[in-house]
């Protein structure tokens, strides 16, 4: 062996390298509820590792009899910051880690939490795609796919996959959220509707009463954009969507907060675990592995609903069949 790590008495249930272009790190996943990172200090001989890091997932520790941990890295290159989601052991969340820039970890966002063990997770390569990817594994015979916006960046490059949207799908930037645009030449909005209210109240008034009336303009519009009538998308919050006129204490300039939605619940048998899941490397293939030995390919199609196109045993696939 080149050099051993053995920061962690307990047993490692999860390991895995950083993405190559992010830097040289491992992260390793023990049954006490900690997941550590290691870095080399010789890139070249690999001989000496020190620990660079940890995230304290289970507070207070965990065993053996609370189940595994799992980890994998996000594989974007276009994310600002290092990423990282954890599932399993104790409760049987899965949760979304960032980096910052003095090398701590800070949890960011929870996924999902279950009534099953989380065996096996997976973050998908992004390959352009505006939203990330997330698959997991568990003990419940589900496997489940979740679409992830961590940063509002992924939404402003506007990039789409035709392979992953549905018909009717809205992916620009104010549906989903992100900060509204203002303009720094007026402070205001291009919007021509807001133009001519302004423009009406100012000619209908003195200029005494022309900020109350543009001020009750403005509720007005807010009012009127439909948006308690709006039906709520899952994984979206009521109304967060919708433009709202700047004001000068910078009221418009809401911190962003990520997003998900459970995309693809899939069941092969309640009563034989899902092992493993691992995505292709561009992220439009899944494919799992269970109890009953079998290896399963899945697929999204062009509807939106994923459906699995092949079986593989060692005796013969479905494929072949």
């Amino acid at each position: 062996s080149v050099s051993v790590l053995n920061e962690s008495t307990c047993a490692v249930h999860s390991i895995a390298f950083a993405p190559e272009y992010i830097h040289l790190a491992l992260a390793a996943a023990s049954s006490d509820g900690r997941v550590r990172f290691y870095s080399p200090t010789d890139v070249i001989g690999l001989t000496n590792w020190t620990a660079s890091g940890s995230i304290e997932f289970i507070p207070g520790g965990a065993s053996d009899s609370d189940g595994p941990l799992c980890l994998s890295w996000c594989k974007s290159r276009f994310s600002t910051k290092s990423m990282i989601v954890i599932g399993g052991s104790k409760r049987n969340k899965v949760k979304v880690y960032q980096r910052d820039n003095v090398q701590q970890w800070d949890e960011i966002y929870q996924l999902d939490s279950y009534d099953a063990f989380v065996l096996d997770i997976d973050w998908a390569p992004s390959m352009g795609r505006s939203y990330h990817l997330i698959a997991t594994a568990c003990s419940d015979g589900h496997i489940r796919i979740y679409k992830f916006w961590p940063e509002p960046t992924h939404l402003s490059a506007e990039l789409t996959d035709s392979l992953f949207i549905r018909e009717g799908d809205e992916f620009d930037n104010e549906e989903l959220g992100s900060a509204p645009h203002v303009e720094a030449d007026n402070g205001g909005y291009s919007d021509e509707s807001d133009v001519d209210d302004d423009e009406d109240g100012e000619d209908a008034s003195d200029e005494g009463s022309s900020d109350s009336d543009s001020d009750d303009d403005s509720d007005g519009s807010t009012s009127e954009s439909g948006d308690d009538a709006r039906p709520d998308r899952p994984g979206r919050a009521k109304g967060s969507g919708k433009k709202s006129k700047a004001k000068d204490d910078g009221s418009a300039g809401k911190a962003w907060v990520p997003r998900s939605e459970l995309v693809g619940d899939l069941i092969v048998d309640p009563q034989v675990p899902i092992r493993r899941v691992r995505w292709n490397s561009t992220g439009t293939l899944l494919v799992s592995s269970s109890d009953d030995g079998v290896a399963r390919m899945w697929k999204m199609s062009v509807n939106g609903t994923w459906r699995e196109i092949a079986a593989i045993t060692a005796e013969k696939s479905s494929a072949e069949a």
